[in-house]
């Protein structure tokens, strides 16, 4: 049991790492959230990326291949953190 980094109460933890690519048509910008997040932030974190990246992911030329590659590992992490909270209570 340790402190969840985004709502600050004891839980269950597991180690993630997210990011998401907001792309604009001649430069992109990547944001990143790496912690450890109880399942209830974990889930809220995961689709707020994936949301993200499917609606401002893909303006740019860069940002049409980053962003598929970003959803895949967001994807990974999630399913791996998941898996290890698995018996955890919300």
């Amino acid at each position: 049991m340790q402190p969840c980094q985004l709502c600050k109460q004891m839980r269950s933890v597991a180690p993630i790492s997210f990011h998401r690519n907001v792309g604009m048509l001649v430069a992109r910008r990547t944001y990143a959230l790496h912690g450890e997040l109880c399942k209830s932030c974990l889930s809220r974190a995961y689709w707020e990326f994936t949301w993200r990246n499917f609606v401002q992911g893909w303006w740019g030329t860069i940002s049409l291949f980053i962003t598929p590659v970003y959803f895949f590992m967001n994807t990974y992490s999630f399913a791996a953190a998941r898996y290890r909270l698995r018996d955890a209570l919300e």
